[in-house]
């Protein structure tokens, strides 16, 4: 009997389930993706009054180099006065003295301008951090959380897929975590990982469900994507989560399968 055709909206509904399947996104679940947030600058490390100085130090280098220029420009008038050193010089030699004094004029401007704006824009940045600690902006919150991110991303290790293995291999608590979607792990596969998908708006559950599995104290975490974009957040995640030993794969499966001394599951 001939196989029956499909409808349009059985094709469409089957794409959909595959789809689903290859982001990790269960049926029924919405994801409505909301505004871009805007990242401000953060100001809580900047010293007020280094960057003052910095300004009037920039501000001096901007009044140095105008002086400067405004001397070379007087140097020249007075090469061109009567009894000057050009007084009866070939054509050629002229040309070539008007040039240097427009190279040297427009790069002397070009500097004091520079200067001045490096030397405005510092100013405004220590006024502007100096109203921050005066009104409270600027707490000791902010630091603190600064310091919980360097914290953080000190504690995940950049290696390569060769030092990945080994760590696995010879054991001592370290976990190979593969944070792609099932689909990807089911087309090619490290030996010995355990398929745990990480979604950026999952972070949270994911380092969660990671915590429940493997005692952050105690474990050792090596993270791994298909290319090293997921894994790094994914680390970081599990960072934030509580986890001092987290190693990072450099390149994710990618750069493991350049590697022919690496093992692959199809």
């Amino acid at each position: 009997q001939p196989a029956a055709v499909s409808t349009p909206n059985e094709r469409l509904a089957a794409q959909i389930s595959r789809t689903r399947e290859k982001l990790g996104v269960e049926a029924g679940e919405k994801i409505v993706p909301g505004p871009r947030p805007f990242t401000p600058v953060d100001l809580s490390g900047v010293n007020a009054f280094e960057a003052f100085m910095s300004s009037i130090l920039a501000g001096g280098m901007s009044a140095g180099a105008g002086a400067g220029t405004m001397f070379l420009i007087h140097a020249f008038e007075a090469v061109e006065r009567p009894g000057g050193g050009l007084d009866g010089s070939v054509y050629v030699v002229q040309r070539v003295e008007i040039v240097v004094r427009t190279m040297v004029v427009a790069g002397g401007s070009l500097a004091t301008c520079i200067f001045g704006v490096t030397a405005a824009g510092i100013l405004a940045l220590s006024v502007r951090v100096a109203f921050g600690r005066l009104t409270g902006e600027f707490t000791e919150a902010d630091v603190v959380r600064k310091t919980r991110a360097e914290r953080t991303a000190a504690a995940v290790k950049l290696i390569t897929p060769a030092e990945a293995y080994r760590r696995t291999k010879a054991g001592a608590g370290w976990v190979h975590l593969d944070v792609r979607t099932g689909f990807e792990a089911r087309q090619g596969r490290v030996p010995g990982t355990i398929n745990v998908p990480f979604f950026p708006w999952k972070g949270g559950a994911f380092a969660a469900e990671v915590a429940e599995r493997f005692p952050p104290e105690e474990s050792r975490i090596v993270v791994s994507c298909r290319s090293g974009s997921r894994s790094k957040a994914a680390a970081a995640a599990l960072a934030e989560r509580g986890f001092a030993s987290v190693a990072d794969v450099d390149g994710g499966f990618l750069a493991w399968c350049e590697d022919s001394e690496l093992p692959v599951e199809k």
